[in-house]
């Protein structure tokens, strides 16, 4: 078994275990507002998948005295398998969650290429 399977491997499993339900939506094309500018929001058709969503703090600026930076940053990401789509995701698109909200699908993370496909995100505001 190669490094590349047993990667694969691990990865399925850590989806399998990790993962929520949710709703995924393509982009549609279009802002709703008559502007272009090259992204997309979903409200194409509803895909039922699993996803992994994944929030990590950073913290940035000057130092307090616990050794932290004063600045929280959370960097949102969703990571989905690509064996449960025909169409991959792409950026624009959405995600529902049940009881974590929605996101949008913002940057595109490196592609491995055999499992898993991801995306820096942003929460809808609702």
């Amino acid at each position: 078994m190669s490094w590349r399977d047993i990667k694969a491997a691990a990865r399925s499993t850590l989806h399998e275990v990790m993962a929520l339900p949710a709703v995924y939506r393509q982009p549609d094309g279009s802002w709703g507002f008559g502007f272009d500018f090259g992204y997309t929001f979903g409200t194409g058709p509803n895909v039922n998948c699993t996803a992994r969503l994944v929030l990590k703090n950073n913290f940035i600026g000057d130092l307090d005295r616990e050794g932290y930076g004063k600045v929280n940053v959370t960097v949102t990401r969703i990571y989905f398998d690509r064996s449960q789509f025909t169409v991959l995701p792409e950026k624009g698109g959405t995600v529902e969650f049940e009881n974590e909200g929605t996101y949008y699908l913002d940057v595109p993370l490196q592609d491995d290429g055999v499992v898993q496909l991801g995306f820096e995100a942003s929460q809808v505001i609702e």
